[in-house]
């Protein structure tokens, strides 16, 4: 593709948070879009299924935004963890008619292990914010209690390695994948299926 996003959905926004070729930088965290009002959003969340657009010139309901007039064909796919819409993918191309099947179920796959590392990072920050409240805990009992200073010690020590497993464990599935993606585009084509799978 010439560019990708990533918008994450909260209400009925979908938020672009991540970027990709020539979707500009400028549009993360600014861009947004009304779910019911974008027909490919929409469509997706309603089916739960990937969307192609071959043309967007000559759709009346694609929505063209100041710098992205470049946009001809556009494929995207939903983001689902434990069934809960989390975004959207999109690719998009210069090019009128440049997306198939065989992307969306690249992008479908590919959005599978997106929801995977968003879900991570969202129990990751979840877990930093009760480990800052328990922190703020522990200083207040340090304060009230003469032998807390070894307590505290003890939950730094936790809460670090605790830390230290959960980005281990996102590294693991991360280089898998970036693992596969490279093989997919360079490995023996009679092995493609297996690295789908």
């Amino acid at each position: 593709s010439d560019g990708a996003k990533i918008m994450l959905v909260r209400g009925p926004i979908a938020r672009v948070v991540r970027v990709f070729g020539r979707c500009g930088a400028d549009k993360i965290g600014v861009e947004e879009h009304n779910i019911d009002a974008a027909n490919s959003l929409r469509t997706m969340r309603d089916t739960g299924e990937p969307y192609i657009l071959d043309y967007t010139a000559s759709n009346p309901r694609w929505s063209v935004y100041p710098g992205d007039e470049w946009i001809a064909s556009y494929a995207g796919v939903p983001i689902y963890v434990h069934n809960e819409l989390l975004g959207f993918l999109g690719l998009y191309s210069a090019q009128p008619g440049y997306f198939s099947t065989r992307h969306t179920d690249r992008l479908k796959a590919f959005a599978d292990q997106i929801a995977l590392a968003i879900h991570n990072a969202q129990l990751h920050t979840s877990i930093q914010q009760h480990v800052a409240e328990l922190e703020e805990r522990v200083q207040q009992r340090t304060r009230e209690l003469p032998d807390a200073n070894a307590q505290l010690t003890q939950l730094g020590q936790l809460k670090d390695q605790f830390i230290s497993r959960i980005s281990h464990e996102l590294r693991t599935p991360l280089t898998n994948i970036k693992i596969y993606l490279e093989l997919l585009d360079t490995g023996k084509p009679e092995k493609r299926a297996k690295y789908m799978g």
